[in-house]
């Protein structure tokens, strides 16, 4: 497996079949709980572009 292997897969299928529970859309990307914090309101943003970031 090399770099580019990694860059193809869609982190937001990776999300989902990790059972992780979309919170919400916008205009921009998906919204999730982070996976390795207790919290109630979404933090982990996923872009359609494939970025994420944690705002947590």
């Amino acid at each position: 497996m090399d770099k580019e292997y990694f860059k193809s897969i869609s982190l937001l299928d990776f999300m989902l079949h990790l059972g992780a529970e979309m919170k919400g859309k916008d205009r921009k990307g998906f919204w999730f709980l982070a996976p390795y914090r207790s919290e109630r309101k979404a933090s982990l943003h996923i872009g359609y572009n494939n970025l994420w970031y944690d705002y947590g």
